[in-house]
């Protein structure tokens, strides 16, 4: 009867580990796929710092936008749209940094975040996946 029970148990302990393995296998290959983005990227612009003396930032961006599902001709009036907003949205972030935060990589990365988040917030419709900086520049 011992051995019976071993062999019961172990087809158990097989089946078991088979079936998770292919749970794992499973949910790792049916990721779905990144959606598909495209770059638009805005002119530098330089901006007056919050500085007690003159600063400046010349900073460009891009931003990394979802790609539509529907087929047809580009609407640029959007792209304008987007660009007019995010460009106010940068102007009302960075004007109130000082040259002494935004030189620090905490501060760059605190400007990012809002600056994504503030985007996402005014323009829901435009799908904004990520903000990258092309160009960073302070002058003191």
């Amino acid at each position: 009867m011992g051995r019976r029970h071993f062999a019961i148990a172990a087809s158990l302990l097989v089946a078991l580990s088979l079936l998770s393995g292919c749970s794992y296998f499973h949910k790792t290959a049916v990721k779905a796929a990144p959606q598909p983005t495209r770059l638009l990227q805005l002119s530098s612009t330089v901006y007056n710092l919050a500085d007690a003396n003159p600063a400046y930032l010349k900073m460009g961006i891009s931003l990394s936008l979802a790609v539509p599902d529907r087929e047809g001709p580009k609407d640029n009036s959007q792209d304008a749209k987007i660009e007019t907003v995010a460009r106010d949205t940068l102007v009302n972030l960075v004007t109130a940094e000082t040259s002494d935060v935004l030189l620090t990589a905490s501060g760059k990365d605190d400007l990012k975040k809002a600056a994504l988040a503030a985007m996402r917030k005014r323009l829901p419709d435009a799908d904004i996946q990520d903000l990258y900086f092309d160009e960073f520049l302070v002058q003191r």
